[in-house]
């Protein structure tokens, strides 16, 4: 149901986005890329550009789960990057906790621990969800499943559900301010205050609000921060946001900084090469009728109004160089490692001839 209606948000995106690339002149030549510094910590000066894990750097150890976060942190002088990104979900006793699917069947053996499929973690409290091993389907890069198998006492501590105070703290623990947040909220009706106020809560305990960002695909998320924490919370843009950010693009328009209410976009990847009938396999690539996101005089033209511009999920070499290339501020990827290794393999000289 869940993954229907983002293909549905997507779809809408898709269409209203293709019909205004049909009709709209095209843009004027883009500004020049970023050399110098700016106020929204997100934007990177070109060439630079930063390294996010995604759901923890879930490639290399279970996605969303204290274990990613070690392997990161244990290679991290090795293999250095700049954000950690998880995903947020509220259990039934109000705790939020680090998840990304809307079924807990999908990572763990909840169905056989719980007898029954399809179970979410709304409906579950904290201390049942812990009795989960998020391990149960992991491959290592040798396709080898380490946790499968582990029950009750033999599940180790750092394969079970997490709440996102004690992820965070681990890594504020091991790296006092050094690295930056992307939470991102999921399934949040009608927790929506509830997820957004203890969050915040969190954040501001521990000096960090300006070190993180908080997105939602979810509108009434991105309406309620708007409406008690704006100016306050560094939030990502929504769906509908992009598709009027894109339109104005398109139309070359000028906008007023003053009535943009986000800091960040967070975009998925357009790939040229995707053959036109994944679009209706798999919801990421309904962008392919999006527009292209990942040129540099669209990510030139958000620079214009500060808006930082990032991009998910980047795991292959050549998407990660043609991102930097094009002036992206991060990429989110589930091998911080390979990125890592390839932004130093192919270092940026000049700036891409647009």
């Amino acid at each position: 149901m869940m993954k229907m209606v983002t293909k549905i948000i997507w779809m809408f995106i898709a269409i209203v986005s293709l019909m205004l690339s049909l009709k709209a002149p095209a843009p004027s030549a883009p500004v020049d890329p970023v050399t110098e510094p700016t106020e929204n910590v997100f934007m990177t000066t070109y060439g630079n550009t930063q390294i996010s894990a995604h759901r923890l750097g879930g490639d290399n150890a279970p996605e969303n789960t204290l274990a990613a976060v070690k392997d990161c942190l244990e290679n991290a002088e090795e293999n250095p990057f700049d954000y950690f990104e998880m995903d947020v979900q509220l259990t039934r006793d109000d705790e939020i906790v680090v998840y990304h699917s809307l079924y807990l069947d999908e990572l763990s053996d909840a169905a056989e621990h719980f007898g029954k499929e399809n179970t979410t973690v709304f409906s579950k409290t904290y201390a049942e969800l812990r009795e989960l091993n998020l391990g149960e389907y992991f491959k290592d890069n040798d396709g080898n499943k380490p946790y499968q198998g582990l029950r009750g006492d033999d599940i180790p501590e750092d394969v079970k559900i997490s709440k996102v105070e004690e992820i965070i703290d681990y890594i504020e623990t091991a790296a006092p301010g050094k690295y930056m947040y992307t939470l991102e909220i999921k399934y949040p009706h009608p927790w929506a205050p509830t997820m957004v106020d203890k969050l915040v809560a969190l954040l501001e305990e521990r000096g960090m609000l300006d070190r993180v960002i908080i997105g939602s695909f979810w509108p009434d998320v991105n309406d309620y921060i708007v409406r008690k924490y704006d100016g306050k919370v560094n939030r990502a843009a929504g769906v509908f946001e992009i598709v009027d950010l894109y339109a104005s693009y398109m139309r070359d328009l000028e906008l007023n900084p003053d009535e943009i209410k986000y800091s960040v976009l967070q975009l998925p990847y357009y790939n040229d090469e995707l053959p036109l009938s994944d679009v209706f396999d798999d919801t990421p690539y309904i962008v392919k009728l999006v527009g292209k996101f990942a040129t540099a005089d669209f990510i030139a033209y958000c620079h214009k109004y500060n808006l930082a511009v990032q991009f998910w999920t980047i795991n292959g070499e050549d998407d990660m160089l043609n991102l930097r290339l094009a002036g992206a501020d991060a990429i989110m990827s589930d091998r911080p490692d390979r990125a890592n290794r390839v932004y130093n393999t192919y270092p940026i000289d000049e700036p891409f001839n647009r």
